[in-house]
C-alpha cells in the first residue's frame, strides 16, 4: 500500500506544470519540509498558468460552499418536516447521514491538514457519525421505537467503518483511522442496541388520529403493562386481535386507553388478571377463549357487554353488571361453564342470541325491564334449572333451551304466547311440561329428540303440529291433540317409538311427510273423513300397525306410504285413488288380501315389493301401468287376472311369486321388461296375443314357462 501511495505521488509529478509539482512536493514533505502555505502558493501560480489540477488544489483549500448549503438546506428541511409530522428523528437522522457522507467525501479532498476548512469537516464528520446518528436513533428509543432507528444506524455505522478502512489502506493517513474507528463505535452501539428490551420490541404499532394504536404483541414476557407513550404519541387504543393466541398471563391498561377492539385478547389461554379502565369502548369478543380468567371488574360506566365478550371463558366464576348495563350480546357469556350464577342489573333491555349458551348457569332470573329475548340463550345448558322470565317476554324464542339437560319439568309462564322453533328440542331431561290456554302459536321442532318427555296435552285453538314437533320423543306415551288441529305436518311424530294410539281431531285435513314414521308400537290410527292429503312416508316403518283405511278424500298413494309396516294385515283405499307411489306398501309381509280401484292409473315401482302373505290381488279395469319390481316376492300369490286396459309392465313385475300358477295378460300390453316373471317357476301365462309382440323385451319370460295364446 506504501508502494501504491509513492507510486501515485510520482504519477501525479509528471505533470507539465512545475509549479504544480513543487506544489506537491512541499504538500507532501518530498524533499522539502512540508509546508502548507507555501504548497499553495505553487497551486495558486500553477492555476493562473491554466493548470486544471493546481485549480482543484486552489479550491479545495477553500470551504465547499454548494455542498455546505446544501447540507443547511437538507437539515433546516427535514427538521421541519420531522416536527411537523411527530418524527424529529427522522429528520435528524436523514440530516446526518447526508453531512456525513458529505465530509466523509470531502475528507478526501481537503488537502491542508492544518487548515480550519480541514479540521471544521472534520469535526463535521464525527459530529455527524458520534452525535447526530445516535441522536436520531436515542429520540425514538426513548419513546419506545429502536427497530428501524436502529437498523438504519447500524448500516451507516457499517459504511463508515469501512469508508475510513478503505481510504486508509489508499492514503495511509491516520484521520481515516479515526473515522474507521469512529464507525466501529457506533455499529457496537448499534448492536448492543438491538439487544435492549424496547416497548416497540413488545409492541406492533400503528399511527391513529389522536395517537398510536398497539395491533400486536412480539415479546415472551407474560406480565405486560401497556405503555402511556410510543413514538412521542399517547397510546390510544388496542386494535383488533392485537394479544389473540398469546401467552400473557396478566395485563394493566392505563386509564389513556379509550378503546380495545375485536377479540384483541382472544384465546389468551394463560390470562388471569386484567385491569381495565375506567372509559374504555369495548369491542367484540375481547376475552373470546380466555379460559383462565376468573374473575374481572368491568368499567363502572357500560351499557352493553359486547357480542361474544366472555366466550368460551371457561373459568370465569364470577362477574359483576354495572347498573348501566343494558344489553348482553351475542354469545356475551357462552360456554362460561364455572359461571353458576349472575345478577342482572334493573335497567337490562335485550339478552340477545346464544348469550349464555352452554354456560354453568343454575337459575336464572331476568328483570322485568327486559323487553327482548333472543333464540338459544340457554341452549346446550346442562345445570339451569329454574328461570324467572321478564313479564314483558311474549314469546320463548327459537331453540331456546336446545340440548338442555338440567330441566326435568317446566311450566310455561302465562304472559307467553308462542313457541317457536326447537324451543325445547334435544332437551333429554324434560319430563313434562305444562302448556296453558293462551298458547296461540307452535314452531315446529318444538320438542324434537326430547327423548324424555312422556305425555303432552296441547292446548285448544293450536291448528298446527309442525314439522318435527315431536320427533324422536322416544319416551311419548300420549299426546291429546286439540279439535282445532288443521296440519300435522312432515315428520311431526316420527320415531315416538312408545306412542301406541293416538285420536286424531275431526278438523284434520293433511297429514304430512314421515308423521308417524317409525312409531313402532302404534298398533292402529283412524284417519278422519276430512283429511285429503297423507305425505310420503306417513306411517314407513311402523312395523306393529295392524290396519289403515284411507279416507275418500285421498286421492294419491304418495311414497313409501305404508314402506315397511310388516304387520299390516288390513288395508282399504278410497274408491277413487289415481296413484300408488313408489315402496308404498314395501314389505308389508302380513297382508293378505290387496283390492286396487280401476281409477288407480299407475301401480308405483317396489309398491307391494316383498308382500310376502299375498293370496288375492284385485286389479280392476282402468290401471294402465304396473311399473318395476311392483309385486316382486308376493310368493303366496296363486293366480292374477290383468285387466284389459293395461299398457305397460315393467321389469320384475311379478318376480320371485313363486306360488303363481296362472297369470293372463291383456291385448293392450305393448310392453313387458326385462325377467317380468323371474322365479315364477310354476305359472302358465295367458295372451291375448297369437304371437308375442316384438316391443316386448326379449327377456320378459327368463325360465321360458308355458305361454298360451288366445288371440
Amino acid at each position: 500500500m506504501l508502494f501504491k501511495r509513492k507510486q501515485r505521488l510520482r504519477d501525479l509529478m509528471k505533470t507539465e506544470n512545475p509549479n504544480y509539482i513543487e506544489g506537491l512536493q512541499y504538500e507532501f514533505g518530498r524533499g522539502v519540509r512540508r509546508d502548507y502555505q507555501k504548497a499553495l502558493v505553487c497551486y495558486k501560480k500553477g492555476a493562473e498558468e491554466g493548470d486544471e489540477s493546481s485549480r482543484l488544489k486552489v479550491f479545495y483549500h477553500k470551504l465547499n460552499k454548494p455542498l455546505s448549503i446544501l447540507n443547511l438546506i437538507v437539515f433546516v428541511v427535514s427538521m421541519i418536516v420531522g416536527f411537523l409530522t411527530n418524527h424529529v428523528w427522522i429528520g435528524l437522522f436523514a440530516s446526518g447521514t447526508v453531512l456525513a457522507i458529505s465530509t466523509l467525501f470531502l475528507n478526501t479532498r481537503y488537502w491542508d491538514r492544518r487548515g480550519k476548512v480541514y479540521q471544521s469537516n472534520l469535526a463535521a464528520l464525527f459530529f455527524a457519525v458520534l452525535v447526530m446518528i445516535p441522536v436520531s436513533a436515542m429520540l425514538p428509543y426513548l419513546n419506545g421505537v429502536t427497530w428501524l432507528p436502529v437498523t438504519i444506524m447500524f448500516v451507516i455505522a457499517f459504511f463508515v467503518f469501512a469508508s475510513g478502512i478503505v481510504l486508509y489502506l489508499s492514503e495511509r493517513e491516520m484521520t481515516n483511522i479515526w473515522i474507521s474507528l469512529a464507525g466501529l463505535f457506533v455499529l457496537i452501539l448499534s448492536f448492543f442496541a438491538f439487544n435492549l428490551e424496547t416497548p416497540d420490541k413488545k409492541f406492533v404499532i400503528k399511527e391513529i388520529d389522536g395517537g398510536v394504536e398497539i395491533i400486536g404483541y412480539r415479546s415472551p414476557d407474560t406480565e405486560v403493562v401497556i405503555p402511556k407513550r410510543l413514538n412521542n404519541l399517547p397510546v390510544i387504543s388496542i386494535g383488533n386481535r392485537a394479544f389473540m393466541g398469546t401467552d400473557i398471563e396478566s395485563i394493566i391498561i392505563p386509564d389513556n386507553i379509550d378503546v380495545i377492539k375485536d377479540y384483541a385478547f382472544a384465546n389468551t389461554t394463560s390470562l388471569r388478571f386484567v385491569d381495565l379502565p375506567e372509559d374504555v369502548t369495548l369491542g367484540r369478543g375481547v376475552f373470546y377463549g380466555s379460559s383462565n380468567i376468573q374473575e374481572i371488574e368491568l368499567p363502572s360506566a357500560i351499557t352493553e357487554i359486547p357480542d361474544y365478550f366472555f366466550y368460551g371463558a371457561t373459568s370465569l366464576s364470577e362477574v359483576n353488571l354495572p347498573d348501566t348495563v343494558e344489553v348482553l350480546g351475542f354469545g356475551s357469556f357462552a360456554y362460561t361453564i364455572a359461571l353458576e350464577n349472575i345478577a342482572l342489573p334493573d335497567g337490562l333491555t335485550q339478552i340477545r342470541d346464544y348469550a349464555f349458551m352452554g354456560s354453568g348457569i343454575t337459575e336464572f332470573e331476568m328483570p322485568d325491564t327486559v323487553t327482548y329475548l333472543g333464540s338459544m340463550v340457554f341452549a346446550e345448558t346442562e345445570a339451569l334449572t329454574s328461570v324467572i322470565f321478564s313479564n314483558q317476554i311474549q314469546t320463548l324464542p327459537a331453540g331456546l333451551f336446545k340440548n338442555a339437560t338440567g330441566f326435568s319439568s317446566f311450566v310455561v309462564p302465562s304472559h307467553i304466547t308462542s313457541l317457536e322453533d326447537e324451543v325445547f328440542a334435544s332437551a333429554t331431561s324434560l319430563e313434562s311440561i305444562t302448556l296453558h290456554s293462551g298458547i296461540t302459536s307452535f314452531g315446529d321442532g318444538v320438542f324434537k329428540y326430547a327423548s324424555s318427555l312422556s305425555s303432552l296435552i296441547l292446548p285448544e285453538g293450536m291448528t298446527r303440529l309442525g314439522e318435527d314437533f315431536c320427533r324422536g320423543c322416544e319416551s311419548l306415551e300420549t299426546i291429546d291433540l286439540p279439535e282445532s288441529i288443521v296440519t300435522i305436518a312432515d315428520g311431526a311424530l316420527s320415531g315416538a317409538v312408545m306412542l301406541e294410539s293416538i285420536n286424531l281431531p275431526s278438523t284434520l285435513v293433511s297429514i304430512g311427510s314421515d308423521a308417524f314414521a317409525n312409531n313402532h308400537a302404534l298398533t292402529s290410527i283412524f284417519i278422519p273423513a276430512t283429511v285429503i292429503n297423507i305425505g310420503p312416508g306417513a306411517f314407513r316403518g311402523a312395523n306393529n300397525l295392524t290396519s289403515l283405511a284411507l279416507p275418500d278424500g285421498v286421492k294419491i298413494i304418495n311414497n313409501q306410504l305404508c314402506d315397511g309396516c310388516s304387520s299390516l294385515t288390513s288395508l282399504t283405499f278410497a274408491n277413487d285413488i289415481t296413484f300408488i307411489g313408489d315402496y308404498a306398501f314395501r314389505n308389508t309381509t302380513e297382508l293378505v288380501t290387496v283390492n286396487i280401484p280401476g281409477t288407480v292409473e299407475v301401480i308405483g315401482m317396489y309398491a307391494f315389493f316383498g308382500t310376502s302373505s299375498l293370496e288375492t290381488l284385485s286389479l280392476a279395469e282402468g290401471i294402465e301401468i304396473i311399473e318395476a319390481y311392483a309385486f316382486y316376492g308376493a310368493k303366496a300369490l296363486t293366480s292374477v287376472v290383468l285387466p284389459t286396459t293395461l299398457t305397460r309392465m315393467d321389469d320384475g313385475a311379478f318376480g320371485r311369486c313363486e306360488a303363481l300358477t296362472t297369470i293372463t295378460i291383456g291385448q293392450n300390453v305393448t310392453h313387458v321388461g326385462h325377467y317380468a316373471f323371474y322365479g315364477c317357476t310354476n305359472v302358465t301365462i295367458h295372451v291375448k296375443f297369437a304371437t308375442i309382440p316384438e316391443t316386448w323385451v326379449s327377456s320378459w319370460n327368463p325360465a321360458n314357462r308355458p305361454i298360451v295364446y288366445e288371440p
